[in-house]
């Protein structure tokens, strides 16, 4: 199931790429579009879909793109552009499916738990938890960013924290602009 949902999100993430980066828009268009999108997707997650949680990490890979490098790479001659784009890498997104349990059809995940069952006469035995080593420069930030825009966007709030100050700082500094674009600011 996980290498199907990675599939999944490798695909749906190569047609928003293409939706938003290589139809020569605008930055301010792409931004409008992605936005739009992000809260389709935000509407369509619902607990009792789990790869409805898939579709809408993917779409917040995409938007963490565009802001991170948007304007860049739609600003740079074409055989520049593959330099320019960043993105989540495949383990990044692994570990968020693996933490949330949401690449699982079919059964309780934690995210469906946490914002669906959780204190309701549907309450289930809450599913086993899920431990991550991210090394050090392998993305912790931008994971956990992921995440916390994730949890954000269903009303859940999240601490993201580091064992120095410091490196807690430079991380939120980093996410930020993605945060404010997504509009979860507020909640992490």
């Amino acid at each position: 199931e996980l290498k199907v949902a990675l599939t999944r999100h490798e695909e749906l993430f190569g047609q928003l790429k293409t939706k938003y980066l290589l139809q020569g828009n605008s930055v301010e268009h792409v931004m409008r579009e992605a936005k739009e999108d992000l809260n389709a997707a935000v509407t369509n997650c619902t607990p009792e879909h789990p790869e409805s949680a898939c579709g809408l990490i993917t779409h917040l890979a995409a938007c963490y793109s565009i802001i991170k490098c948007g304007r860049e790479f739609i600003e740079a001659p074409a055989a520049e552009q593959p330099d320019r784009f960043v993105a989540p890498h495949r383990a990044q997104i692994l570990t968020i499916y693996r933490l949330l349990h949401a690449h699982k059809t079919g059964q309780v995940s934690f995210w469906s738990w946490l914002i669906g069952a959780k204190g309701s006469a549907r309450a289930r035995k809450v599913p086993e938890n899920h431990l991550a080593q991210v090394l050090t420069g392998e993305g912790k930030c931008l994971t956990l960013g992921l995440l916390a825009a994730f949890l954000g966007l269903q009303n859940v709030g999240s601490d993201v924290v580091c064992y120095r100050r410091v490196l807690t700082e430079q991380d939120w500094q980093a996410m930020l602009p993605f945060y404010r674009f997504v509009g979860v600011e507020d909640k992490i």
